[in-house]
């Protein structure tokens, strides 16, 4: 428990009343762990933003993957599509749908910005 001595005979500084210690190293110490605990949480939350925001970080090329494998899937579950898709592999397109949709609608979204 701290209490803060005023007048003209204290030191100005605060008292652990238990200690009789001064309170401000104490205080200094927290100030300083408190801002490098700021400074991890802020750069954790930079890192995070620039992988979902970022062009081609991680998150973004794991979430582009997974829906370029979702869509080449519902393409085989089509029976027109995979009627088209079978066409393009007979005249040998070297064109992969899901990918190339997935990259078209990233860039447009890059481009956007």
């Amino acid at each position: 428990m701290t209490r803060p001595r005023f007048g003209p005979m204290t030191g100005g500084l605060e008292m652990d009343i238990e200690t009789g210690d001064p309170v401000a190293p104490q205080t200094l110490d927290k100030l300083a762990r408190d801002e490098q605990r700021r400074q991890r949480v802020m750069t954790r939350h930079f890192d995070l933003v620039s992988d979902l925001a970022g062009g081609g970080g991680p998150v973004v090329r794991l979430i582009a993957a997974k829906l370029a494998a979702r869509i080449d899937h519902l393409i085989s579950q089509d029976e027109q599509a995979a009627a088209y898709l079978a066409l393009l592999k007979d005249l040998q397109a070297e064109l992969r749908v899901g990918e190339r949709v997935i990259a078209d609608e990233v860039q447009d979204l890059f481009a956007r910005d």
